[in-house]
């Protein structure tokens, strides 16, 4: 059969595409406002509302499909994208080379290798209102060159500023009385959280004994 229909009476023809003997009515595409209509063509393809940044907790309008950033609290600290409240737009994080990023670079480390005799710690700092340090791995270790004073030295994760704050989590370490020994202990692939806006410090309780060195390391990120 022949493509094409002509209605009776008018004489009109209707474009149509016969498939296998039924008629197939073709339709051009239009867009525009009320009263308005413009034929898409390769000159005038839909419009697609512009691809880019909106402000947070802004006015959004336009394709619902779009690439951007959001407002990043504590930057000094590493950054994490603002929470977002119910009924927000939520947009995908890109680096700076368009590539999806599945979480900020807001890993950290700490290491604190005093001399001899000495009391080790170190602290990570307070990361910003509502943001969380997380450790997610410890190391430490005793040490000695010289023949040690045996002693039993106390390592302590704290919620909080140097000798202050919750013990997160504890451990004891000695070296016998023979120079030349070294004892680490290393913990990774963990994740112990502690409380929003608060330093996070790993530490000795007290001075490692007379000829003993104290070491302490730790690697975190930040959570909201």
């Amino acid at each position: 059969m022949a493509d094409n229909t002509t209605l009776p009476g008018t004489g009109d023809v209707i474009a149509t595409d016969d498939v296998g003997g039924i008629k197939h009515q073709l339709v051009k595409v239009e867009f525009g406002a009320a009263d308005s209509a413009t034929q898409v063509s390769p000159a005038n393809p839909l419009p697609v509302s512009a691809v880019g940044d909106v402000a947070h907790d802004g006015v959004d309008s336009g394709n619902v499909v779009k690439i951007g950033s959001k407002a990043i609290v504590g930057a000094a600290a590493g950054g994490l994208p603002t929470a977002v409240a119910g009924s927000d737009r939520v947009q995908a994080l890109m680096d700076v080379y368009g590539r999806q990023a599945m979480r900020r670079n807001d890993s950290w480390s700490a290491l604190h290798a005093p001399a001899a005799a000495a009391a080790a710690t170190i602290s990570k700092a307070a990361a910003g209102a509502g943001i969380r340090n997380v450790c997610t791995s410890i190391t430490i270790s005793l040490a000695s060159a010289a023949a040690p004073t045996v002693g039993v030295v106390t390592f302590n994760l704290r919620d909080g500023a140097t000798g202050a704050g919750t013990i997160l989590w504890t451990t004891r370490l000695s070296l016998p009385a023979t120079a030349g020994q070294c004892i680490p202990v290393s913990l990774t692939d963990i994740w112990i959280e502690g409380s929003a806006n608060t330093a996070m410090t790993l530490e000795t309780s007290a001075a490692a004994p007379a000829n003993v060195q104290a070491t302490v390391c730790m690697t975190g990120t930040l959570t909201q």
